[in-house]
């Protein structure tokens, strides 16, 4: 029975460490703009403000944007926008692309130029009710309690284990 519950402890430990690691890179990877990245997805969690700036994307969800810069005319993209101190995504129809891979969309009536980089791409996926929870987990609090936290646990059952192991030893 013994040998069974330490199988069990290993392979929670090894699940717990593969959690983190995810958790953490989903954290630390993150475009000029702030938004976690992975490969040429950028990943958004939709929470009210950001709602309200993207059409047809409910609250809540994660969306998921692709970017291959093959855009043509009349593509939705989400594109990068100052506001303060951060960037704000925003969503829009392209009119039309130049030659130099300009991008033009309308804008509160007027044609607006944007630079290549300022484009995160187009939907590729919407996932609801998953922002939530990427958002709890990205905050501060959800890594402490999610991440940092069950890390050591498992150090300290790890420590049990190797002094179970040492006594073990010592009344062989």
């Amino acid at each position: 029975m013994k040998d069974i519950w330490i199988k069990i402890g290993k392979v929670v430990g090894v699940l717990i460490v593969i959690y983190c690691l995810i958790i953490t890179c989903l954290i630390l990877c993150k475009n000029k703009y702030g938004f976690p990245t992975i490969g040429d997805n950028t990943l958004v969690v939709v929470d009210k403000e950001r709602a309200k700036n993207l059409d047809g994307v409910k609250k809540n969800s994660l969306l998921v944007i692709n970017d291959k810069k093959n855009y043509k005319e009349g593509d939705i993209i989400y594109y990068f926008v100052p506001k303060e101190e951060e960037y704000i995504l925003k969503t829009s129809k392209i009119e039309k692309v130049d030659e130099k891979k300009f991008i033009y969309i309308k804008n509160d009536n007027s044609e607006t130029k944007l630079a290549n980089d300022k484009v995160a791409g187009k939907k590729m996926k919407e996932y609801k009710g998953i922002g939530k929870l990427l958002g709890i987990v990205s905050s501060q609090g959800g890594f402490f309690f999610l991440v940092i936290f069950p890390t050591v646990i498992v150090f300290i059952y790890l420590i049990r284990e190797l002094i179970a192991l040492l006594k073990e030893n010592d009344a062989e």
